[in-house]
C-alpha cells in the first residue's frame, strides 16, 4: 500500500512538472487572441518575459521556458522565429507503457512555408542567452529562396542542438547554420554552437553549407553530415573565415572548438577548413568530393585518430590539403 501511495505521489509530481511547460496546441503559424497556443505565440510569450497572465493561449503563472511540440507533427512557418530569451524547444516523447522511445526518430518538424530561415537566435543585448533545441527536425526552403546568412538558423548566442535533423537549408553563407562568432577584444567569441547526435544533410551554400562562422566557435559530437554542398572552391562545408585567438601556452588538448566522433559522407567541397583553435578527433571522412583543408596560422590545431579516405580521386591533396 505504501509503495502504491508513493507511486501515485510520484506521478502527480511528474504531471505537475510537465504542466509547467508551454505546450503548443496548434500547427498553424498564427497570432490570435484565443485559447490555442501556436509556436510563434509561445516564442513571443517567452520573449515578453512570460507574464503571469499568459499570452494568447500560452503559458500562465507557473510556466517555464520550455516549449513542447507534438511528435511527428509538422509546424509550418511563414517567416522566421526570433528568439531573444533563454528557452528550450523540444518534442514531447510521451509513450504508453511498454513502448520504446528512440530519441530523434519521431521528431516534430519545423518547415519553412515562405522564403526565410527558421530560427534567428539573437537578443541584441550584451547578456548571452542559452537556447536548446532537442528532438526537432528543421526543414528549409530546399531551394534558393533569397536567404543570405543561415538557411535554417542564424545564431549570435549559445545554441545547443541535440537529436536534431537539419535539412533543406540554402544560403549564401551557412546553408544550415550561420554562427556570427565575431572575435572580441579578449580573443573569445560571443556566440557558440554545440551539436550532439544530430543529422545534417542536403544543405547548400556558397560558403559553409553545414556551418559558417567568422572564427571557429563550435563543439560537435557524435553527428552525421551527409550530401551537403559548398559551391565556393575556396570554402568548406564547416567553414571558419578567421583563426581563433589562441594563447601561446595553450595545449592541443585544451583547444576550445571541437569536432569529435562524427561522420562525413557524400558531401561536395572540403568537409572542414582547420583553423587555429580547432581539435578534430575520431572522425570518419569517406566518399566526399574533398577531404580536410588545413590553414591554421600558428599550427595550434590538430587531427587525430581519424579515417580520411576515398575522397574524390583519393589523393593526398584531396584528402588532406593545406
Amino acid at each position: 500500500m505504501l509503495k502504491k501511495s508513493i507511486g501515485v505521489a510520484t506521478l502527480l509530481v511528474a504531471s505537475h512538472a510537465y504542466s509547467d511547460n508551454i505546450k503548443v496546441t496548434i500547427t498553424d503559424d498564427i497570432v490570435k487572441n484565443d485559447t490555442e497556443c501556436s509556436l510563434r505565440e509561445a516564442i513571443d510569450y517567452i520573449n515578453q518575459g512570460m507574464p503571469e497572465a499568459g499570452y494568447y493561449g500560452c503559458g500562465g503563472k507557473d510556466a517555464i521556458s520550455t516549449v513542447m511540440l507534438e511528435k511527428n507533427k509538422t509546424y509550418l512557418l511563414n517567416t522566421h522565429l526570433a528568439i531573444k530569451k533563454d528557452l528550450t524547444l523540444r518534442t514531447s516523447y510521451d509513450s504508453s507503457v511498454g513502448e520504446e522511445t528512440v530519441q530523434g526518430l519521431s521528431n516534430a518538424i519545423l518547415k519553412m512555408n515562405g522564403s526565410d530561415n527558421l530560427l534567428r537566435v539573437d537578443n541584441a543585448e550584451n547578456a548571452l542567452i542559452r537556447v536548446l533545441v532537442k528532438e526537432v527536425t528543421l526543414q528549409g526552403c530546399a531551394k534558393d529562396c533569397g536567404v543570405n546568412q543561415g538557411g535554417l538558423i542564424y545564431n549570435n548566442e549559445y545554441l545547443g542542438l541535440e537529436y536534431v535533423k537539419l535539412t533543406g537549408g540554402f544560403a549564401g553563407q551557412g546553408g544550415a547554420i550561420y554562427n556570427v562568432a565575431t572575435l572580441l577584444e579578449d580573443g573569445t567569441s560571443r556566440s557558440l554552437v554545440e551539436i550532439r547526435s544530430t543529422l545534417v544533410e542536403q544543405n547548400q551554400a556558397a560558403q559553409g553549407a553545414i556551418l559558417y562562422g567568422d572564427a571557429p566557435s563550435f563543439r560537435i559530437y557524435n553527428s552525421v553530415f551527409k550530401e551537403n554542398k559548398t559551391t565556393d572552391a575556396s570554402s568548406a562545408n564547416i567553414y571558419s573565415v578567421n583563426n581563433a585567438a589562441v594563447k601561446e601556452d595553450t595545449t592541443l588538448s585544451s583547444l576550445a572548438s571541437r569536432l569529435v566522433s562524427s561522420t562525413f559522407v557524400k558531401n561536395i567541397g572540403y568537409v572542414v577548413n582547420v583553423r587555429d583553435g580547432m581539435a578534430l578527433n575520431n572522425l570518419t571522412v569517406v566518399g566526399n568530393s574533398k577531404g580536410i583543408y588545413f590553414n591554421p596560422s600558428t599550427n595550434l590545431a590538430y587531427l587525430a585518430n581519424s579515417i580520411v579516405l576515398g575522397n574524390a580521386e583519393n589523393t593526398i591533396t584531396q584528402n588532406c590539403a593545406g
